[in-house]
């Protein structure tokens, strides 16, 4: 037993000795341990992050596709909203969908060629509402979205009375209603956001 454990002490020094020796002539490197600077802040200002909320942008132009706040990307089969760093389906979809199908729908889509669409939260589709617009549907004037209607818009939000939050363009105004009923769905294609 007393011849073992010392072949064993020599074995285990034997190994130690090849890898610092290898460590030493540099074939063996662990990395360097200290960070190549001092660390620094990962916060960032609003005007760091994309989109402009800070500020409003103009939507006013000859061609809607280039204003200072919208930008027609993929395309043409989407809008990019400067402002908020959004970007929309240039057509929402026609059909009605119910709450459940509405979500699938938006997550299933390949709009101008990409995944990674999704039904956008009740504070970003708002931002697409103007209820103080003298026509309906209560949209910035000069855009260059397609077959916008009166219809109300699913979003993934809750409701405040249960169901699931809406956007309506008709009067300009954001609700609520059961995820059975069916509405049209307006999918963005951004970074995911708590619903």
């Amino acid at each position: 037993m007393r011849r073992l454990s010392s072949h064993a002490g020599w074995i285990v020094s034997g190994v130690l000795g090849v890898v610092l020796t290898a460590s030493w002539a540099g074939a063996v490197s662990g990395g360097q341990l200290d960070p190549p600077g001092a660390p620094s802040s990962t916060m960032k200002s609003l005007a760091d992050i994309p989109g402009s909320w800070h500020r409003l942008l103009s939507d006013s132009g000859d061609d809607a596709c280039n204003t200072q706040r919208f930008t027609c990307v993929m395309g043409a089969a989407a809008v990019l909203d400067n402002e908020t760093g959004l970007v929309w389906e240039m057509t929402p979809g026609g059909s009605g969908y119910s709450w459940n199908d509405a979500v699938y729908h938006c997550s299933s889509i390949t709009t101008g060629g990409r995944m990674g669409w999704r039904l956008p939260t009740v504070d970003e589709l708002s931002t697409l509402v103007y209820p103080a617009s003298s026509t309906s549907p209560k949209i910035p004037g000069n855009t260059p979205f397609i077959g916008i209607t009166g219809v109300p818009f699913w979003t993934a939000s809750d409701g405040a009375d249960g169901g699931r939050a809406i956007a309506n363009f008709a009067i300009g105004q954001v609700g609520g209603d059961s995820a059975e009923v069916e509405y049209r769905t307006w999918c963005v294609r951004a970074p995911h956001h708590e619903r």
